[in-house]
């Protein structure tokens, strides 16, 4: 999946693909960040505990 999106997302930003051949990603392994806004500190522990299942 992450690939995939990769690859579109270079074919419609060209510039992209100069500025992360440097680092030679653009997605880290397993890794997810964002600010979570006006949700509860309940919300973001359920998320957490389920990403659990998923490793």
């Amino acid at each position: 999946m992450k690939s995939i999106s990769a690859i579109e997302m270079f074919k419609a930003y060209p510039q992209l693909k100069q500025f992360y051949s440097r680092c030679g990603v653009l997605w880290s392994r397993g890794y997810f960040v964002s600010t979570v806004g006006h949700i509860s500190e309940a919300t973001v522990k359920k998320y957490i505990e389920e990403q659990k299942d998923h490793e």
